[in-house]
């Protein structure tokens, strides 16, 4: 390792050393209880010269529960340490200062519940796509769409046929007594397009003339 390698590896660890004291700062501005433990983290040379908390460790609570994780960089395990055990604390004991532990952790709570959301549209954002590519590739092919599917086998076995509603979801049951009557109720239904629909009702027609 060169010099200039070893001018970075202190420099970074200088940085995680401010880090972790910005944080066991904001820590203590939110509650009175709260301190900071290194568990089984060492003190290494850096910091003994520079007095900063650069080994890490976890924050620690007299109420919490034990802690689970420790790291070098405290603002990892920081965020699961107020929602686990600063979150509702019938023990709380602020300070009345800001910026603080639950101000800072709100911020990152936030951007990764709307990551997660924006994650999820664009989950279902594909899923409709590929739905709607399996739909255009059974169109193409002359195979049925599964929605086209569940209208022609109530068709199949003489039971009513509409369109307005859940087709699938007609009990067979209390249709029966229409046997071989097929009904069509103009309409678009939730869960059937007009495309569909109209595939269904060409299809369903051809079959009841064989």
């Amino acid at each position: 390792m060169d010099e200039e390698d070893i001018q970075d590896d202190l420099a970074r660890a200088t940085e995680i050393g401010v880090e972790n004291l910005a944080i066991i700062s904001l820590a203590a501005a939110w509650c009175e209880h709260i301190g900071v433990t290194k568990g089984p983290m060492g003190t290494g040379l850096v910091e003994q010269a520079t007095g900063l908390p650069i080994s890490g460790g976890s924050l620690r609570c007299q109420y919490a529960t034990a802690p689970t994780s420790f790291g070098m960089v405290l603002k990892h395990n920081a965020v699961e340490f107020y929602e686990r055990n600063c979150v509702g604390c019938a023990y709380h004991k602020p300070t009345g200062r800001t910026p603080n532990l639950r101000t800072w952790s709100d911020e990152i709570i936030a951007r990764r519940n709307e990551e997660a959301r924006r994650v999820q549209v664009q989950r279902d954002l594909e899923s409709e796509q590929r739905r709607r590519r399996s739909e255009e590739r059974r169109f193409l092919l002359g195979a049925p769409a599964p929605s086209v599917q569940a209208n022609l086998d109530l068709v199949k076995e003489g039971l009513v046929f509409q369109t307005w509603g859940n087709v699938s979801g007609i009990p067979k049951d209390t249709a029966k007594h229409k046997a071989n009557v097929f009904f069509i109720t103009i309409g678009c239904s939730v869960d059937l397009s007009w495309g569909d629909f109209f595939s269904t009702l060409a299809i369903a027609s051809w079959r009841l003339r064989q």
